[in-house]
């Protein structure tokens, strides 16, 4: 089990209410300027319409008010300190301008925003043993947050822990066992049954390793891979919790950097720094909106937001335009954009004072209103949940929380959620310097901004303070059902036979799952040739030339009866050879040496060590058989050495290669054309595959023969066959993009500028399938994809899985979610590869995509890189496979996709539900 939380957080005091002003901030006054005085539009406009002369008397008197007490406050701003951009609100403003907070009357107290309560569904969880015996005491993780019990400690297998309805992943882990994993839909209660391997000396890994999934309440763990050469701070962590945004003044430049992780368990890879966000000027407060296509950020010390921008989340960001520029004497000290991206919360700088503001704008394509509200926000800089309706505050020891129920509301007061006692944290109050995860459990933050900036996270609370919590408790034991006795017979009639059920008639199987007839045929006679029991399989020959179902193989079964023939010739070289010995002479008969003394029956008898040996000629190996023949044989007779290669094929199980190929290199052009035709056999076997359109089949004949001799001439047409394949692919070119085809099999996007959906598309649609193909980029920013499983009238990129391919080897030593081979859902979520095998920008790239079912295994350039589930309800299925051409510099070739066939049922295991069909075999 992990470690306790040995240090919990400690109940903080209350947060005094009302706070007082901080030094140097402007207190918000109760007049129509203050936040708590916005009132909706329409209501203002009511108030300037139908009680014009009583709405002027309380704006005056409410105004003369804010003035006498701004007048007795040092630090104070005066209208006349106050840009035109940033005038002080009044009621008349307030109807005309952007509202993006006021719609709570003042006079009311803001009431808290409840936590959200979760939907579950019990899950019962089993973990069992190798032989399927029950094997308790797994940890248990949700999305790879520990589940614990209702008094927090970790629940062990067997289990019941609530899951809401959706897609999770489920993890058991254990001491000397590997972490299994488990992807599930939840749509009501279900059962989960885990199997980990055992793996008693290996190394901890994954939860059990993670310096995340250990952390007790209270560590800061140094974020050491982001706090390298150079200063680091403003840290913005996205909701999922593996992305973390940070500004930084480090050899690479000034500008924003970003650094991404795997799972929430794993370290951080080294930070990428944001090129569209370098310059002069040091950034600062970064933050991005919910699609993580917009990323905000101000410019310390200066009057500069801005924002940079991109098409897709895994693209770089390109584009950069100003939120909010002015030529006034005013910093603005942070930021924040909110997740749907459509208001701007910013603290501002002048002369000494601080404000915050909000403004808002009506559409992700329009600008921000011109108009920016002063804005009540706790803790002075914007550290806001995703939905903007959550705000924290920290002080160096006390961590709060402010909530409303709707952005239009104002804030309730702050409640503690943690003390802290934090060893590296030194407050800087113009610089942002934390953030908090979404789910409320992780503190980030810089510890000195001005001085040595490195960023640090600390768990602040055991379990997610927001949202789900994954819960549950173990279960009893699972017990072993004794073996019931049968009962004793009674006297008595005879029972009534029952009658039989009806069974089941066997699924139907796909012809091109059963052997091919010359397999089927060698699966009978290998095992006779295994057995020296050449005269049955000589039999068996002289039968299946006459068969009407290998007519087809007439000539592979002469080429079996040939060597059939010349392994009976062997053997009757071994008798002769046998009984040319006499009493006396040494035969080896494995590690003995014996002295000969007779053979009769069958039986070779002699002495060893003066101890009597008998052994059959059958027992003994294949070496030690060719080595009496060897002993009569002459050297330069190469049928006689033709023989025995014969026969040391006959069983290659108990013959060394190095053996057999110098035997058959002694038997000359005779041992040529009996490797030869083993070769030819299987190019005949995987043409067949072919033929009957069971592809995956056919490649595996033909990459074994490969890989078992790369360089010589059976794996030159074993490529051959394989480049015949190509043709086999046919594809759609759809879309505006022009493609040129000038290279026979190549498809190279002949275009300099984008064009949108352009694509390849497959004549057919897939459920299972593998895809290969080779690809090369040729500019820094060229891309392509892979998209599958969309239907007709759906866009690729909107309704369909995509596997990313990209020219990233600039950073192939520091992979992330992003990189090549990395997997996209219709929503945008993203499974990235574990390694990036990408090659330099004009060199070709190998892809490898195998999907079947829910599981997608990518390969890249031969390595694997991404075996994860692929789980999206807004994709089918089955569908069509399409290669992106919506960017240039991308070219495709040696394309080949196939059908998967379904594995054959077992026996004694129930068929699986078949696949959609896809395509018809040819």
């Amino acid at each position: 089990m992990p470690p306790r939380p040995n240090r919990p957080a400690k109940p903080a005091q209350p947060v005094p209410s009302p706070q007082p002003p901080q030094p140097g901030r402007a207190p918000a006054a109760p007049g129509p300027s203050s936040p708590q005085a916005l009132r909706p539009r329409a209501r203002a406009q009511r108030l300037l319409k139908s009680r014009a002369f009583l709405a002027g008397l309380v704006v005056t008197a409410t105004a003369a008010t804010a003035i006498l007490a701004w007048s007795l406050w040092p630090g104070r701003a005066t209208e006349s300190d106050h840009g035109p951009a940033t005038g002080d609100v009044s009621i008349a403003t307030a109807a005309s301008g952007p509202e993006p907070h006021g719609g709570q009357d003042p006079a009311a107290p803001a009431k808290p925003l409840a936590r959200p309560a979760v939907a579950t569904h019990p899950c019962k969880i089993v973990t069992r043993n190798a032989e399927g015996a029950p094997a308790p005491g797994f940890l248990v993780l949700v999305d790879d947050v520990l589940a614990l019990d209702a008094h927090d400690e970790p629940v062990v297998t067997p289990c019941e822990v609530r899951l809401p309805a959706g897609d999770h992943t489920v993890t058991a882990v254990k001491k000397g066992h590997r972490d299994e994993s488990q992807s599930v839909r939840i749509l009501g209660e279900t059962t989960l049954e885990f199997a980990p391997q055992f793996e008693p000396f290996a190394e901890p890994a994954g939860f059990l390793k993670s310096r995340f999934g250990q952390a007790v309440v209270g560590d800061e763990l140094a974020l050491a891979s982001l706090n390298l050469d150079g200063r680091v701070f403003d840290p913005y962590i996205a909701p999922d919790g593996l992305t973390i945004w940070f500004a930084g003044d480090r050899k690479e430049g000034k500008g924003i950097y970003t650094a991404r992780r795997f799972s929430i368990l794993d370290e951080f890879g080294a930070p990428e720094l944001v090129a569209a966000t370098q310059g002069a000027d040091l950034p600062s407060s970064p933050s991005l909106t919910a699609d993580q296509k917009l990323l905000a950020y101000t410019v310390l010390g200066k009057s500069r937001i801005w924002s940079v921008h991109r098409s897709d989340a895994g693209d770089p960001f390109e584009t950069r335009q100003p939120l909010k520029f002015t030529d006034h004497d005013e910093a603005w000290l942070s930021a924040q954009i909110s997740g749907d991206g459509e208001t701007l919360y910013c603290v501002q700088e002048r002369k000494g004072v601080i404000r915050t503001y909000a403004t808002a704008r009506k559409s992700l394509e329009a600008r921000f209103d011109k108009k920016w509200i002063p804005h009540d926000l706790p803790g002075t800089h914007p550290c806001l949940s995703q939905d903007a309706l959550r705000q924290y505050l920290f002080d160096g020891r006390i961590l709060s929380r402010a909530t409303r129920r709707t952005t239009d509301d104002t804030f309730s007061e702050p409640q503690p959620v943690a003390e802290l006692d934090l060893r590296h944290y030194v407050a800087r109050p113009r610089y942002r310097q934390y953030f908090v995860s979404e789910n409320e459990q992780w503190l980030y933050f810089a510890d000195d901004p001005e001085k040595a900036g490195n960023l640090y996270a600390v768990r602040f609370a055991t379990t997610p303070g927001w949202g789900y919590v994954a819960r549950g408790k173990t279960l009893a034991q699972e017990a072993r059902e004794p073996v019931a006795q049968a009962p004793a017979k009674s006297p008595g009639p005879p029972a009534e036979e029952m009658p039989a059920e009806p069974v089941a008639a066997a699924p139907a199987t796909d012809p091109r799952l059963l052997p091919l007839p010359y397999a089927a045929w060698r699966a009978e006679l290998d095992p006779l040739l295994a057995q020296w029991n050449f005269a049955k399989a000589a039999e068996r020959i002289a039968a299946a030339a006459a068969a009407t179902s290998l007519e087809d193989d007439r000539e592979l079964i002469g080429w079996d009866k040939a060597e059939v023939e010349l392994m009976q010739g062997f053997w009757s070289d071994l008798e002769q050879a046998v009984g040319r010995l006499k009493p006396g002479d040494v035969v080896r008969i494995g590690a003995l040496q014996v002295e000969f003394a007779a053979f009769a029956e069958g039986q070779l008898s002699g002495k060893a060590k003066d101890k009597p040996v008998s052994r059959s000629l059958v027992e003994m190996s294949p070496g030690d058989l060719v080595a009496i023949v060897d002993r009569f044989a002459p050297k330069d007779d190469a049928a006689a050495q033709l023989r025995i290669a014969a026969f040391l094929v006959s069983a290659p199980a108990k013959t060394s290669p190095p053996a057999l190929a110098a035997r058959i290199k002694k038997a000359g052009a005779g041992g040529r054309l009996l490797v030869e035709r083993q070769g030819l056999r299987k190019l005949r076997l995987a043409a067949q595959e072919f033929r009957r359109d069971n592809i995956d089949a056919g490649l595996k004949i033909l990459d074994a023969l490969i890989a078992a001799a790369p360089k010589s001439e059976l794996a030159d047409q074993a490529r051959q066959a394989k480049e015949q394949l190509y043709q086999r692919s046919e594809w759609r070119i759809v879309g505006p993009q022009r493609w040129n085809r000038s290279v026979p099999g190549e498809y190279a996007v002949a275009e300099a500028t984008n064009a949108a959906n352009a694509y390849l598309v497959s004549t057919d649609e897939y459920g299972n399938f593998q895809l290969t193909l080779e690809w090369k980029t040729v500019g820094p920013t060229s891309q392509g994809a892979v998209y599958f499983r969309f239907k007709t009238g759906d866009t690729p990129r909107d309704a369909a899985f995509r596997i990313r391919l990209v020219n990233d080897y600039e950073i192939r030593d520091r992979p992330d979610r992003f990189s090549t081979g990395a997997l996209f859902d219709s929503r945008g979520a993203v499974r990235g590869p574990k390694v990036n095998a990408v090659r330099q920008a004009g060199a070709w790239n190998t892809l490898s995509l195998r999907v079947e079912g829910e599981r997608v295994q990518v390969a890249v350039n031969g390595q694997p890189v991404l075996d994860t589930p692929a789980i999206d309800p807004k994709v089918g299925p089955a569908g069509y496979i399409a290669l992106d051409g919506e960017f240039p510099g991308i070219t495709y070739r040696k394309i080949l996709v196939y059908e998967l066939l379904p594995p054959a049922a077992s026996p004694s295991a129930p068929a699986a539900a078949p696949a959609p069909p896809t395509k018809k075999p040819r």
